[in-house]
């Protein structure tokens, strides 16, 4: 679960950088002839508002409401009695509460925007199929269903490359996954000893989410895996931890041995270090040259929209014999998530690391934790 305290720190993320992104947004609207854009936020959905303005919800929905020009305005259901924390923690022009959010939308709009009942305004929405229908449908009974627009590809455009800020705080989850993970007992033996380690030092450090999948015993499944109740550990286990801090999502992956480690890991890392350094910004893919063993699959995962980590690349690596499709193009400086799993002579292994995006005269470069 979520944790409830959240806080906006200036020092990590200046008010400087959020109006910066704000600004390419509204640069890409007036492009696109765009008098407002609409971000949906929940629990499951708050990464394009929390870029946008560092606000990460722990209850409830909102829409964020960016219009062409002047600051972005956050309604939502809640409570007005919080709504001075939230001011607090967030960059935002304002906030309003609103029981009916597509409604609270229509006279906002009204008032923000010149005309805008009656010279048929265009509103972008980012992930319009995505939208709830009690949100839209006073949009499209007022407005027509043409005057909402997907805003999609236009912030997924604008949302990459990763600024400073963002992958100074990529670092910082890092830092925190290594301690958590580090604070697993030695003599661990059950699923339910690690995790609640982890738990405790991620939750203490300042993440506001800590998420767990593991394979509890590799001898008999490589599967990461959701442990519902509780899993004996075998002699060889890994657990991948997905972790956000300041709304910022990583995933650090682990495997651990109770007996000798396996003597493929050592050149399984190596290899993985490797693969990173020649990912390619226009083409990402996975080179299998030099592996120690078979590499199953790989998935690179980054921040495009309202979810914090989306697939925009995977399959098995790259071979002679077997090339796979092109994929997805991400821009120079894309901070992504890279996870591959080998399968060894000893068994399964999985990898995963934090990653910018090189190019040709640039290789991707590994994020270490800070």
């Amino acid at each position: 679960m979520r944790r409830g305290l959240i806080s906006w720190s200036r020092e990590e993320v200046p008010v400087a950088v959020l109006e910066g992104r704000v600004k390419r947004l509204q640069e890409a609207m007036r492009a696109q002839g765009l008098d407002a854009v609409l971000a949906y936020t929940s629990f499951a959905r708050p990464a394009a508002v929390s870029w946008l303005t560092q606000f990460v919800p722990y209850w409830n929905d909102g829409v964020l409401v960016v219009p062409q020009r002047g600051g972005p305005v956050l309604l939502a259901a809640f409570s007005k009695r919080v709504q001075e924390w939230i001011r607090s923690v967030s960059y935002l022009e304002d906030v309003m509460t609103a029981p009916n959010l597509g409604n609270g939308i229509l006279s906002l709009l009204k008032k923000r925007v010149p005309d805008f009942a009656s010279r048929g305004a265009k509103v972008g929405v980012i992930e319009k199929d995505d939208l709830p229908w009690p949100i839209a449908e006073p949009l499209i009974g007022a407005l027509g269903d043409g005057s909402l627009i997907d805003a999609g590809p236009m912030f997924a455009s604008v949302r990459q490359p990763a600024d400073q800020a963002e992958v100074g705080l990529a670092q910082r989850s890092l830092a925190i996954a290594a301690k958590s993970l580090n604070a697993i007992p030695a003599k661990a033996r059950r699923a339910s000893d690690a995790l609640a380690a982890i738990d405790a030092c991620a939750r203490c450090a300042g993440a506001e989410e800590v998420l767990f999948r593991v394979a509890p015993d590799l001898a008999s499944s490589a599967v990461l895996q959701r442990i519902e109740t509780d899993a004996d550990l075998g002699a060889l286990w890994a657990l991948q931890l997905s972790l956000a801090y300041k709304g910022v999502w990583v995933r650090s992956t682990r495997c651990f041995s109770a007996v000798e480690p396996p003597a493929s890991w050592p050149a399984a890392e190596a290899w993985f270090s490797r693969a990173v350094t020649r990912l390619s910004d226009t083409t990402p893919d996975v080179d299998s040259s030099g592996a120690p063993g078979r590499v199953v699959l790989w998935t690179l995962e980054t921040c495009l929209g309202s979810q914090p980590l989306v697939v925009v690349a995977h399959g098995p690596a790259r071979t002679e014999q077997a090339m796979p499709a092109p994929a997805r193009s991400l821009p120079r400086d894309t901070l992504a998530v890279l996870c591959a799993q080998l399968a060894l002579p000893e068994g399964a292994w999985h990898a995963s690391a934090s990653v910018v995006l090189g190019a040709n005269d640039r290789a991707t470069r590994l994020l270490a934790p800070a």
